[in-house]
């Protein structure tokens, strides 16, 4: 059966920040005051969920968590002071400004953020607001209300773990390339975790 704690997300994971509102993922090498980069998947474009510096894995990352979200392909930190139709904001950590994280929350209400789970990312610097995931490949930040529709709602893919079906995915390929398993959701996104085999 399936460990139901391996399905919990850990302070220090890198994730690969999928976007319902447009079937992409946000990729990591997003520049400073740039438009958003969306596409494929990709592990090379995680982003690493920071809570504190130590980044113990062994903190279960629970809904209402802030985080910082560092780009591991850049090694800069996406600051949460966006406006809609701007830039990112890409910089330093800044533990002298908190607010500049964001806040991750399960939509279903749950207690701990889990893979493949929907959720909601909040950027702390503007209490109200809510990260959309409707921003194509160029287009600016796209930020507003919450929304309870797929535009206002986000994933966490494992980065070593490519989705079995859709999303512009190769299967064959990603098997021998970087040791990335076929092993995400199967079909669409909606998948029945009891029914995964490990």
């Amino acid at each position: 059966g399936l460990d139901m704690d391996a399905s919990l997300i850990r302070a220090g994971s890198s994730v690969l920040l999928f976007g319902l509102g447009n079937d992409a993922y946000l990729h990591s090498n997003v520049q400073d005051a740039g438009p958003s980069s969306v596409g494929p998947f990709n592990g090379e474009q995680a982003w690493k969920l920071v809570v504190n510096q130590e980044d113990e894995l062994s903190v279960k990352i629970k809904s209402g968590t802030a985080i910082w979200l560092e780009s591991m392909s850049s090694g800069l930190f996406a600051h949460s002071n966006v406006s809609d139709g701007g830039g990112y904001s890409m910089g330093p950590i800044r533990p002298d400004m908190p607010e500049l994280r964001w806040e991750v929350e399960a939509v279903d209400g749950d207690e701990f953020i889990r893979w493949n789970q929907k959720v909601y990312l909040r950027p702390l610097a503007s209490k109200e607001l809510y990260l959309h995931s409707n921003s194509d490949d160029g287009a600016m930040v796209s930020v507003g209300g919450r929304r309870d529709d797929d535009v206002g709602m986000w994933i966490f893919h494992d980065p070593k773990c490519a989705p079995l079906v859709g999303l512009d995915v190769d299967a064959s390929s990603l098997k021998v390339e970087g040791g990335v398993d076929v092993c995400g959701p199967s079909v669409g996104l909606d998948v029945d975790v009891s029914s995964l085999k490990v």
